[in-house]
Formats: C-alpha cells, structure tokens, sequence
C-alpha cells in the first residue's frame, strides 16, 4: 500500500481535527487526461515478466512520450488483476497507438529464469487505438496482454496487446468512484472488476447520488461549488447545477418525487456553513436551505418516510428534516462527533457512528429517541448493511475495516487503507468495496469469507462510491 501523502489543513472531514488535501484546483488548459491501464484475462499463464522503459502515444504522425519510468509487468501478478500504468496529460485529439520500449524479458523453465530475445524492431511493442481525446475530458485504456501469445519460436518475446479502450457497460454492472484529490469520476465494471471510464467533473469531487433510474449520476463538486449532472449510460457530462447557498459541500442525498417520476430533490450537506442545501432537479434550482447542527458530516433519506437525517459531527446530535415541506422537525442529541449514518431496514432504526466516544447511537425514527447505545472497541467512521443484516464499518482514524453479524455482534477486524471512508456493497456478486481517502485505491472483499480479494488503483483520495443497481 501507498504511504498517506502530505496533507494540507482544509475542511474538517475525517474528525473534528481532520484534514482534507490542498484542492485539486481544476486546469483551465485544454488539455485531455489518458489513464492508461494493462491487465490479461489468461487464468494459467506460464511464468514470464518483461520491463517497460518507455511509453509513447501517437497522435498523426508524431510521437510522445508519457512515460519514462520502468515499470516490471509479470504474468502470474496479472492474473484477475488491472495495473495502472500512466496518467498523461495530452494535447485533444485522435490517438491511434500506444508504443512500448520493452528493456528485458525473462521466462520460467526448468533451468530457471531465462532471458527472451526482445521484439523487433529496438524492442518496441506498437499497440493500435482509437482514442478520440478531447479537450478537459479523460478517456481509460486498457491493455489486455495475453502471455501464452507472447513466446515465438520458444525463445523470443513477441508481446501479443489488444487494447481495451473506453466504452459503456450496462448501468447494472458500473461502480462509481468520487476522487476528492483530482477532478475525475472513476467508473468499473462490476462484472469484469476493471476500470473501464473515467469522467471530468469539477474540483474535489464528493459525495454522488443517482436519480430512480439510475441514468443519472448527480456529484458534489466541494471546491468548484456545483452539482454535475452524468449520464451513466454514456459516461458524459449533462450539466451543471450552481450552489448558490452554503460553503463547503460535501454529501448527498437524494428524495424522489414520486409516481412515474424519475425526478426529485437533492439536499446537500454544507459543512462550512451548517446548513443544508435543497435543490429541484426538474428546474436544477436551489429551494432552499435549511440550518442543521454544526459541521454536518453525513446525511442519508429515508425515501419511505420522506425523511431525510443529517449527523451533525460539531453539535453531537441528528437533524430530522420533513421533506415533504423541507423543514428541521427534530434534533436528537447522540454520542460524540457523530460521522456516519446507516439506514437498518430490517431493524427499522438508524445507526449514528460516533468517533469521538467510538459507539453507535441506534435511533428510532418513530419515536426519535435514542433506544440502544453500541460500545466499540475501534472509533467507527461510516457503516453500511448488506447480505442478509450484517453491518460493515470503517474507522478512518484506525486504518481498519470490521464485519458484524446481523446481531451487531463483531466476528472480524483487519487493517485496510489508509483512511477507509467510502462502502458500498454487491450482493449478487458476493463483493464489498472500500476507498482509502488517504492513497488512491478502492479494496475488494469477500464479506462472506470476510478477506480481501484485490484492489484497483483510482485517482487521488477516493471519497464516495456508489453502487447502480
């Protein structure tokens, strides 16, 4: 794992000390982002591995350089794996291929490891692709590298490339990552458990929510100050919704309308302000705005009840706001410096973590009383529920991750890292995703045989995550 980069006093996010990086202040150039990935889809491949020295990119006629560092690519390590190679800034444009420098090559046999002739011609690997780069836009591709293809004649490494480049799936397998450190949407495919997308947004992008159908993805741009409106179909952006009201938005959370609408409203969390923000998504138009505790720091709907709940991590205490008039109906005092909510279902309560006295307020929303207090022996940060009432938390101030039963009984705790913040879950696919806010990787868990799988390399400090269903 990443060391925790150096970070700058911001906001207060991850407690009432906490930090957040210096702003990604968004480029005003023209320039087009390239993420370029490699992975291979071969299950058994003999035990080879080559080195990269140089990468270039085509646009025309020319070439340009957008790597010089080595970077060591081996068989068995790629096995249900992406690596991230490069992240380039580039002139917009058509991009026709990848060209790799290969320096060395070496194959298992049963002398050991033995060294392959390079490819011809000078060690070059030429990778053909369509890359139509525009301007303040980032485009992924992939490299999927078949090793069985790559050995000619038994003694000469001839690297057999087909690239994967940018292109939509079915919204019912897209995983969405918010990277608060850069200004892009990172998009993986479920199914495949590859990056596949990525879409500028504005600076510090935050919190996400998706409308009824899905097809819309709505961001909270913190330092740029405005909604950005996806099509996950697509993985393009629609629009821009400006916060006229509050300062430093962070969260999300969306109240549909009802019926046959796919419409409704997005309140928004202002930490800075202490307040929230309440906008129309039909007219994209602030409402209105609503006082809350200090520092709010989570928020979560309760689209049955039309209800919508706000952690209020300065003032210890729950907002409750009506939002059928938008209105603060209750204030419910909870433990100490309350940063995550979770909605049980199944228990028809809400779950307040609380850092500060590293306890979990359960809350029921009939009586708005706090009912049961849950003792810790980690602080938690944020929670989510998922396969048949079992409870997940991440505390960020202890690099951990813990799993409980649905009796909120705690049967696992593991390091993950650093500075878990973002779940999400995928029942169908028996997978359970966390963000290290502190590197620039999601980690993939088996929340049944409770161990991680792998993890994906982002873009810097990955925030939210969010599951289309």
């Amino acid at each position: 794992m990443r060391k925790i980069p150096l970070l700058i006093p911001l906001l207060l996010l991850l407690s009432c000390e906490g930090i957040l990086p210096p702003p990604a202040i968004q480029s005003l150039s023209e320039d087009a982002r390239l993420l370029l990935y490699i992975h291979s889809t071969s299950t058994a491949p003999p035990e080879m591995a080559f080195t990269i020295s140089t990468i270039e990119v085509r646009k025309g006629g020319e070439w340009t350089v957008i790597s010089e560092e080595p970077f060591r690519i081996g068989s068995t390590e790629l096995v249900d794996r992406q690596r991230f190679l490069v992240e380039a800034r580039l002139v917009p444009g058509l991009y026709s291929a990848v060209r790799l420098k290969i320096s060395e090559a070496v194959l298992r046999s049963r002398m050991g490891m033995v060294n392959l002739a390079l490819p011809e011609p000078d060690g070059t690997a030429v990778i053909e692709i369509e890359a139509d780069l525009r301007a303040r836009e980032s485009y992924v591709v992939s490299l999927n590298w078949d090793p069985e293809g790559s050995i000619a004649e038994g003694y000469r490494f001839q690297p057999s490339f087909r690239a994967e480049e940018e292109r939509p799936s079915p919204r019912d397998l897209l995983l969405f990552v918010s990277n608060y450190g850069t200004d892009y949407i990172t998009v993986i495919d479920r199914e495949m458990e590859r990056v596949i997308g990525a879409i500028t947004v504005g600076s510090g992008p935050a919190g996400m929510v998706t409308n009824v159908t899905g097809d819309r993805l709505y961001v909270v741009n913190s330092i740029s100050r405005y909604i950005s409106i996806v099509d996950t179909t697509r993985f393009v952006v629609l629009g821009r919704i400006y916060l006229t009201t509050g300062r430093d938005p962070m969260d999300v959370a969306f109240v549909p309308e009802g019926g046959a609408s796919t419409e409704g409203k997005l309140y928004i969390i202002n930490r800075g302000s202490d307040d929230v923000t309440v906008i129309d998504t039909v007219a994209r138009r602030v409402l209105k705005t609503i006082n809350v505790g200090r520092a709010p720091s989570a928020i979560v709907a309760d689209t049955g009840r039309k209800e919508v709940y706000v952690a209020n991590e300065g003032s210890n205490s729950l907002t409750v706001i009506d939002a059928v008039d938008d209105t603060a109906v209750a204030e419910i005092y909870v433990g100490s410096r309350p940063k995550g909510i979770m909605l049980r279902k199944e228990k028809d309560k809400i779950y307040v973590f609380n850092e500060g006295s590293g306890s979990i307020s359960v809350v029921s929303p009939t009586s708005r009383k706090v009912v049961r207090t849950i003792s810790l022996t980690i602080p938690p940060a944020r929670g989510v529920e998922g396969f048949s009432g079992r409870m997940f938390i991440v505390s960020s101030s202890r690099d951990s991750l813990s799993f409980y039963n649905p009796f909120d009984v705690m049967t696992r705790g593991m390091e993950v890292g650093p500075s878990p913040f973002g779940l999400g879950v995928d029942e169908r696919r028996n997978r359970l995703y966390v963000t290290a806010f502190g590197g620039d990787r999601i980690f993939l868990f088996d929340p049944i045989l409770e161990r991680e799988v792998k993890d994906l390399r982002v873009g810097e400090n990955p925030y939210g995550i969010l599951v289309v269903e």
